[in-house]
């Protein structure tokens, strides 16, 4: 059991993609999570939306808006843009040389799968992938996760500093966390950028590389190509979740956005269902699967104000 000191924090813990109702007000009792997961589920919308987001390219169509621009350095110390690639598409991922989780290491495996489907063609593609560990990743380690990974194009690892990459990662919508322990929590994906320059297609981790093969070699023979999910927009596959602990009434809204943002709104009421203002509100955001330390994020009152109602995204 976990006590919290003051009667308004109000504290959800949210697992693995699936929001379950963790909330107290006085005391917070961990044994509801176990009560809580396997009893609530995401409504049929959401999961129909993700089967269709799984269909036809297994991605999303980014309505050829233009990249964002980068300027930075490879694991050999050369300076790589985005605009030297200009004429050519561009296979664009995110790595974590020393990730102990799976999704690098798969990611990279991905890569070489839809290589090898590309045959010759793939020299034709520029591959790049941004570093989402800057905190460890090294030109040293850059170079031996390629090499273990037996990554056979010739793909560009881009390293700097936390303030050089936090705006490319935002710009891609893409986060990454540093905990405690060393370990970084990343997101990860596929942009496929067109020879112009313009952003064409994003392919979820665990796509399958074949269809990104059949899409790159659409585009580079310029034949009309298979459209992916339509072009991301806010989601409205609300998910939500409420409790009543020490006679307040607390209820908890998730959106899931396209790329893995979600919108958390708390609302908060007393016994009387008088909205609660000025609470102290956060989320524990943790993955059990994965090691992953609690991440906490603050609410505040949402704009434009509603009594009671505190937002985030996160």
């Amino acid at each position: 059991m976990t006590q919290l000191k003051s009667p308004r924090v109000v504290t959800w813990l949210l697992t693995g993609g699936a929001a379950v109702l963790v909330i107290g007000s006085l005391l917070l009792f961990r044994q509801l999570a176990t009560a809580a997961v396997g009893s609530h589920r995401a409504p049929a919308s959401v999961a129909s939306t993700a089967a269709a987001n799984q269909s036809a390219n297994q991605g999303i169509d980014m309505g050829s808006v233009p990249a964002p621009a980068f300027t930075l350095k490879d694991q050999t110390g050369a300076t790589v843009s985005l605009a030297q690639f200009h004429g050519r598409p561009v296979v664009l991922t995110f790595f974590d040389s020393v990730c102990p989780h799976a999704d690098c290491s798969l990611m990279a495996e991905y890569l070489n799968w839809t290589a090898r489907d590309l045959g010759a063609q793939s020299g034709a593609i520029g591959w790049v992938a941004l570093s989402v560990n800057p905190w460890h990743d090294t030109p040293a380690s850059a170079s031996a996760f390629l090499a273990v990974h037996q990554v056979a194009v010739p793909l560009r690892y881009l390293l700097g500093t936390p303030a050089q990459l936090a705006p490319v990662w935002d710009a891609y919508h893409m986060q990454a966390i540093e905990q405690s322990n060393g370990i970084v929590l990343h997101s990860t994906g596929v942009y496929v950028v067109d020879a112009q320059g313009r952003e064409r297609m994003f392919f979820f981790e665990g796509f399958d590389p074949k269809q990104l093969s059949a899409y790159l070699q659409r585009l580079l023979a310029g034949t009309s190509l298979p459209s992916g999910s339509a072009t991301p927009a806010p989601s409205n596959n609300a998910i939500t979740f409420s409790q009543v602990a020490n006679g307040n009434t607390i209820a908890l809204t998730v959106i899931p956005a396209p790329f893995g943002n979600y919108d958390y709104t708390v609302v908060a009421q007393d016994a009387q269902g008088t909205p609660i203002p000025g609470a102290r509100v956060s989320l524990d955001l943790t993955m059990p699967a994965m090691a992953m330390a609690p991440l906490r994020i603050n609410l505040t009152p949402v704009s434009p104000p509603i009594p009671g109602a505190y937002g985030a995204r996160g």
